[in-house]
């Protein structure tokens, strides 16, 4: 497989299993890829999920290829040969790699024509000045934002010959010219090339709301695959709040931290411009380079995995502060990071949840012979628990018992319906058990069916037991989305499951939550100093047991 293909499937996110699949049926250059049709993606691909989006980010790929190679033939200078070129909105053509400059009418600023190159190739001391034009056919296929009359009236802004005269421009030109897409490192290169523009003759200069607009603007003309919330704030009121601000005023006030810390600035600032630009809650602005680098890297990699833990470690509490503030959906999360879908994924979310709360990781464990014999107390039948023939299924039956401290009770509503979940539907909650693999879809998808959607509830992580039943379990599983991860035992499948919950910030079933939040306050003692009333009785129950025993 060549760089430029294997440059390309990186830039997509494309799981490393199916890199080896596409080079495994012969598939190694773009030419293959230009004529890989939705069959043979069928074929290849599996699952559902990555074919999904490899069929979509390549059907994307193959048009804009299509209508690049059709735009590209130009002929020019009245030969009558034709060039594989691009037209500059200025009239530059970039023609095999050189440049050939021919203006348009419109391009004339000369009332006496000195200026008007109009069907000619200009020399080679003309072309001089010219050379600088950011090389469309090597890095980007969409034209520059500014033409004859449409610049932004408040900030001079040619993108395309900006973008073309530096190394970090260059590299968002070529990303884009890829990928026909941009991503937030990319994103941010691009933001920093524009206001390093702005600001290189005076690092004080402010940048007003109509300004920001205009950048922006440039950038959705050059990049249309862009989306104005990203670059524009919607509402002008929020510009002061970090939630609120658009791609640029978020890197214009990263960039005047770094350089009021190296003492660059001169003018005073505001009382509310400090305290808004230097705020610690901005997740997007407190980030340094080498964090950038490390989440970069863990963003494109899943190996080694030492090098993965180092930097999953160290990125920890920038990555779970994204999920809190809800900027990244815990779908896109899990695909974000491809080291989550490798089988020992679960093991960095366990991480996360041992920096968020370093002293609960094992708490489950630790408590686990108390809480039984508690447990055991409160069943209707302890027998069945105690009668067990394998010490998991004695667990699991535990496990299931919890639903017991509870009264059954209403958990959700919506007009006239309501869902009063069962006790065994508790329990299925915290543990699912099925007695073979392929059920569990079908379960899953039933109880999506008939119980979430109906109320607008959405399914978190899921621990579930595989076995002909509770006392012959074979494999125990933690889902989270469509990503299964296998563990050792149910025990530890139930505490993957809750620290999962809490590393990605996700809500506690509904028909479960009394008993997560038990788990959460008397097990895990995370919270323990907060009241909560609807565990009140059951918390006391089993403090005062441990007292007696």
């Amino acid at each position: 497989m060549n760089d430029d293909l294997r440059q390309l499937l990186e830039a997509w996110a494309t799981p490393e299993e199916y890199v080896e699949k596409l080079k495994d049926q012969e598939i190694w250059s773009l030419e293959h890829l230009e004529v890989l049709d939705k069959p043979s993606v069928d074929a290849i691909f599996d699952k559902v999920g990555p074919r999904l989006l490899f069929q979509k980010k390549l059907s994307k790929w193959q048009e804009d290829r299509e209508a690049l190679a059709v735009n590209n033939k130009e002929t020019i200078n009245g030969t009558g040969e034709t060039f594989i070129a691009e037209v500059l909105p200025n009239g530059t053509v970039i023609a095999n790699q050189n440049v050939v400059v021919v203006q348009t009418p419109e391009a004339t600023t000369s009332a006496d024509g000195a200026n008007d190159t109009t069907g000619r190739a200009l020399g080679p001391d003309e072309t001089q000045e010219r050379e600088q034009a950011p090389d469309f056919n090597e890095t980007s296929p969409r034209p520059s934002a500014k033409r004859a009359g449409e610049r932004p009236s408040l900030y001079d802004l040619d993108l395309a010959r900006l973008c073309g005269s530096c190394v970090n421009g260059k590299c968002v030109l070529r990303y884009y010219k890829l990928n026909s897409d941009l991503n937030d490192a990319n994103r941010n290169l691009l933001a920093d090339v524009i206001l390093n523009d702005y600001l290189k003759d005076d690092p004080d200069k402010r940048l007003p709301k109509d300004v920001e607009i205009a950048m922006a603007e440039c950038v959705l003309s050059m990049f249309t695959s862009e989306k104005r919330e990203v670059w524009i704030s919607p509402d002008c009121k929020s510009r002061s709040s970090a939630a609120g601000r658009g791609k640029i005023l978020s890197r214009y006030y990263d960039i005047r931290r770094k350089m009021n810390k190296s003492g660059l600035l001169t003018k005073s600032t505001s009382t509310n411009e400090r305290a808004d630009s230097f705020s610690d809650e901005d997740e997007n602005e407190n980030i340094d380079e080498e964090l950038k680098d490390n989440l970069l890297w863990l963003q494109n990699n899943k190996q080694p995995w030492t090098k993965v833990n180092l930097l999953w470690n160290s990125t920890s509490k920038h990555r779970m502060r994204s999920l809190v503030s809800g900027t990244v959906p815990v779908a896109t999360y899990l695909t974000k990071y491809p080291a989550l879908q490798d089988p020992s994924g679960y093991l960095l979310l366990s991480t996360d949840f041992d920096v968020k709360y370093p002293n609960s990781g094992m708490s489950l464990f630790t408590e686990w012979p108390m809480l039984a014999a508690f447990i055991e107390t409160i069943a209707p039948k302890p027998e069945d628990i105690k009668e067990s023939l394998t010490e998991e299924g004695r667990k699991i039956r535990t496990i299931h018992t919890i639903p017991y401290l509870f009264p059954v009770i209403t958990c959700a509503k919506k007009g006239k319906r309501q869902w009063r979940p069962s006790r065994q539907e508790s329990a299925d909650a915290l543990m699912l058990h099925v007695k073979c693999i392929g059920d569990i879809s079908i379960s899953l998808a039933n109880r999506a069916k008939d119980k979430y959607e109906p109320y607008n509830l959405s399914l978190g992580p899921q621990a579930i037991v595989v076995g002909p039943d509770l006392d012959n379990v074979s494999k125990s599983f933690v889902r989270i989305n469509s990503t299964m991860y296998e563990v050792e035992n149910p025990l530890k499948a139930l505490d993957i499951t809750f620290k999962a919950m809490h590393a990605l910030d996700c809500k506690y079933h509904k028909e479960s939550l009394r008993e997560w939040l038990f788990l959460e306050k008397a097990v895990y003692k995370i919270n323990a100093d907060k009241p909560e009333g609807r565990i009140t009785t059951a918390w006391k129950s089993f403090t005062d047991f441990k007292k007696k025993n």
